[in-house]
């Protein structure tokens, strides 16, 4: 089976053809279409080695967070606890891979279908020997730029999933070990970062967690608000916000505390 010639190379190819016949036949453009098409998958490689990457990286983040003990330090627990929890946090690790996989071949999809649309759009206005050479650069350039882009948009959703999969182990792990809220860090300082307002304005607020048994018992109030009725750490695309949970009483602003509250604080 001859090899699949690199996508850039068949491109160039369609240009120059183009160029010197012209669109003269929807079978010249379907043509070019195919083997366009059969060079942007060989270029973006195969589903296997996609995934296998995306593994990599989030196992990697994985393992500073869990079996690394990063967790365990961030929220003061014993690492045989986070031990315990580990097929649940595996569960989120296999969940996070397979959401990184589904979303880079959705945009290697769209991308290779934009490129071949705008080849198409192209191929279509042309009459034979319509433009000069010197000009084909910046058109083959502008003609591949979805599926040239595709590097990029690949790291910024593995970025995008890593920060996702750490908010997440964050959250059950402090939820299985009874954290009562958590105050938002929307990393104010971050330097070349489109900062959400509403999140820098939830900067250093404290907010309740609906199942914490401070506020099932009436311990404390929604403070800022309920955790779970808000976008948290990571849901929104490439957000960078993170969180420190709380899990005593005495790390609760007074205005949060309830009087039952106090008096069981006075009692302690």
């Amino acid at each position: 089976m001859p090899r699949t010639k690199p996508f850039q190379t068949v491109l160039s190819e369609a240009v120059v053809d183009l160029r010197r016949y012209g669109y003269d036949s929807k079978a010249r453009l379907q043509k070019w279409v195919r083997d366009l098409r059969r060079a942007a998958r060989g270029m973006v490689g195969s589903d296997a080695a996609l995934e296998a990457e995306i593994k990599r990286a989030l196992q990697q983040s994985y393992r500073q967070q869990v079996t690394g003990g990063l967790l365990a330090r961030k929220h003061g627990i014993p690492a045989y606890t986070i031990k315990k929890l580990s097929p649940t946090l595996q569960r989120e690790l296999s969940r996070r891979t397979q959401a990184s996989v589904d979303l880079i071949r959705l945009n290697r999809t769209k991308s290779i279908e934009e490129t071949l649309q705008r080849f198409s759009g192209w191929a279509t206005a042309q009459n034979p020997g319509s433009a000069a050479d010197e000009q084909l650069r910046p058109l083959k350039t502008s003609l591949s730029k979805p599926i040239r882009s595709l590097p990029f948009e690949k790291r910024r959703v593995i970025i995008d999933q890593t920060a996702k999969l750490n908010s997440n182990l964050n959250y059950l792990t402090a939820t299985n070990n009874k954290a009562i809220a958590v105050e938002w860090y929307a990393n104010p300082d971050r330097l070349n970062y489109n900062h959400r307002k509403e999140h820098l304005e939830r900067n250093g607020k404290i907010y309740a967690l609906t199942d914490g048994w401070a506020y099932q018992k009436g311990f404390i109030t929604k403070g800022a608000g309920l955790y779970e009725d808000i976008d948290g750490f990571g849901v929104l695309p490439f957000c960078s916000c993170r969180g420190r949970y709380l899990y005593h009483l005495d790390q609760i602003p007074d205005d949060m505390l309830t009087d039952k509250a106090r008096a069981a604080l006075k009692n302690t």
